[in-house]
């Protein structure tokens, strides 16, 4: 399997021809042992052996650092819970004098497949913030190519940062392309979702109405285009009185953006065939809509809903976009072909979909809406 003598500390006979006892130095060459015997355990000769896993990896203390103080802890807890299992608060990392050095700390279980391990990534990304997450045991991959033994800044593979390919770099990406229209508060991401191009506009509507109405006029023009576009988030203004509880009248900033939606051609999801859309945002006895999505009146949507959730002060949107409403070829829905269930890698990726499901159910009212 090809390990070395010094990867082994030990290997005892059990009395009475109970086989043998085998303990590593190192977890992860633990779990390159049960990585390697799940591609041989089929095999003429290992076969005819039985191995039974006796330890099991214990709690680790994991730190995260990132190099923005900002990043919401609420995000972090997402994250971690997609990968491990929390076993205590994520808490802050504070030197002698008590002050906090903008790392977290936390107690985590970490969680086993197929008795391997699935340990952290070294690095990753929430948002555009990249993080670092180290604790014992875990082994040091390149964050490019996944392999263990060197770092990403001498990796040889060419990887795109933005959709993950191997063979180009993001510079020349042709599947995703991402432009910040205004720092902070505007992204404009170009994505190809089962070769359909769409173009996704993110809003944070700055406080001033002068800031606003310059923030949606620079926007305008990633609107006219022939790739269907999606508008959505936090706008900080209403477009009518009606999306106010006080019944207020809309200013300067709200017919601006109402003339460029309209001259876009684009429809308010939320008041999607005369629905009654819910405030999203409520401060002291006052509550608002500031929150919206704008698509073409031509696509087929569903699900609208606003939720509430545990990471914002804001309602969440939610909605499903679908394909175009006549289908170009074919009768239709697609048929599940059974038999793929029995491959392995498809049991695995089903395996780890539904776990990173699974991490979301406290998101949810009950069991039955998740």
């Amino acid at each position: 399997m090809g390990f070395a003598p010094e990867d082994i500390l030990a290997v005892i006979n059990l009395p009475d021809r109970q086989g043998y006892d085998v303990s590593f130095k190192l977890m992860s060459s633990l779990d390159r042992f049960w990585a390697n015997f799940a591609r041989v355990r089929d095999t003429e000769g290992w076969n005819k052996f039985i191995f039974i896993p006796i330890s099991k990896p214990d709690t680790v203390i994991v730190n995260v650092i990132f190099w923005n103080e900002s990043v919401p802890p609420q995000d972090i807890v997402v994250w971690l819970r997609r990968h491990c299992d929390l076993v205590s608060d994520l808490t802050k990392n504070r030197d002698d004098d008590g002050v906090w050095t903008g790392g977290w700390k936390v107690l985590v279980k970490l969680r086993q497949h197929n008795n391997i391990t699935l340990h952290l990534p070294n690095s990753f990304f929430i948002g555009r913030e990249k993080g670092v997450c180290f604790y014992p045991g875990q082994p040091r991959k390149c964050f490019k190519c996944g392999k263990v033994g060197h770092v990403a800044n001498v990796c040889t593979v060419v990887k795109c940062n933005l959709c993950g390919e191997l063979g180009h770099l993001s510079a020349t990406c042709k599947n995703v392309r991402l432009t910040e229209v205004a720092m902070g508060r505007c992204l404009v991401l170009e994505v190809t979702i089962h070769g359909r191009r769409l173009r996704f506009i993110n809003i944070y509507g700055p406080q001033t109405v002068a800031e606003r109405i310059q923030l949606f006029n620079d926007v305008k023009q990633y609107l006219f285009t022939s790739i269907p576009v999606v508008m959505a988030g936090d706008f900080n203004v209403t477009l009518s009185s009606g999306d106010r509880s006080s019944g207020r009248a809309v200013v300067r900033d709200s017919r601006v953006l109402s003339n460029i939606i309209s001259q876009a051609g684009l429809s308010d999801v939320f008041t999607w065939g005369g629905r009654k859309p819910n405030f999203t945002y409520s401060c002291a006895d006052r509550s608002s809509r500031i929150d919206m999505a704008f698509v073409n009146p031509t696509e087929n949507v569903s699900g609208i809903s606003e939720k509430v959730v545990p990471y914002s002060d804001h309602l969440a949107l939610f909605f499903c976009l679908g394909a175009t409403r006549r289908s170009d070829i074919g009768r239709g829905l697609w048929r599940l072909n059974s038999s793929i269930l029995d491959d392995l890698y498809v049991q695995d990726c089903v395996h780890s979909l539904f776990q990173v499901q699974l991490d979301r159910v406290d998101f949810y009212n009950n069991v039955a809406d998740w």
